[in-house]
This record gives C-alpha cells, structure tokens and sequence, in this order.
C-alpha cells in the first residue's frame, strides 16, 4: 500500500476507537517498511489524541443533553402541577421551551461526524515587532 492509503488507514482505525497497538499490527500488516512506519505511527499517534479530544467535547455535549432533558421533564410536571392547580402556565411552558431547545441544539452537536468536533489548530499570534 501507498503511504498516504496507510495513513488514511491508520486515521480510519484511530478514529474508530482503536488502540495504538492495534493500529501498528494493521499497518505492519499491510507491509510498510520501518522508517514508513514510524513516519505513519507518529501521525496515528496524533489521530488518537485527536480522537480522544474529540471524545471528550462529545461526552461534555451528551452532559449538556441530559440538562436539557431534566428541564424538559421538570417543565412537564410543573405545567401538570400549574393544570391541577388552576394558575397560570407561563413558567412551566418557557421552562419546557428551554429544555426541549437545549435538547435539540445538542444532540445535532452529537451527531455530527467525528472530524468536525476535533479540535481546530490554533495560530500563533505574532506581533508586529516580531513578523521577521
């Protein structure tokens, strides 16, 4: 295989969840020499921390859903409480709007691919004493 199939390899494997390890029998596998494979295996590495980054934003939005969905259900029996009661459903109602729409704009967040929740690489900021 050509270098850069097994480095698209090596990101597929990594971003699937596979241990390092795991990811160096594949590409040893696949018949790259070793200066080859240290070249690839130092991008897997970058590929896994990229993945566990990423793991880590989607566990921090699943948090940020399971918010919205106590809102949602604290609204329902507040609006229940409010109908027996015979007040008005102003509160529960904006409280039932807020949870459903906290619910809704994170789970498209935990839906999207793994490559868009990665970590975007920061510039470096030079002044402009220091352009040259």
């Amino acid at each position: 295989m050509n270098v850069d199939e097994l480095i698209a390899l090596s990101r597929d494997l990594a971003y699937s969840g596979k241990e390092y390890l795991e990811i160096k029998r594949e590409i040893a596998a696949n018949g790259a020499s070793e200066e080859e494979m240290k070249a690839i295996l130092r991008k897997a590495d970058e590929f896994i921390v990229n993945y566990e980054l990423a793991s880590q934003k989607r566990a921090g939005i699943l948090n940020q859903m399971i918010i919205g969905g106590a809102f949602l259900v604290v609204g329902l029996f507040a609006f229940a409480y409010t109908y027996l009661s015979g007040s008005t459903y102003t509160v529960p109602i904006a409280v039932i709007l807020g949870g459903a729409w906290i619910l809704r704009s994170n789970y498209r967040k935990y839906r999207q691919p793994i490559e868009r929740l990665l970590p975007k690489p920061k510039e470096t900021f030079k002044s402009k004493f220091q352009r040259f």
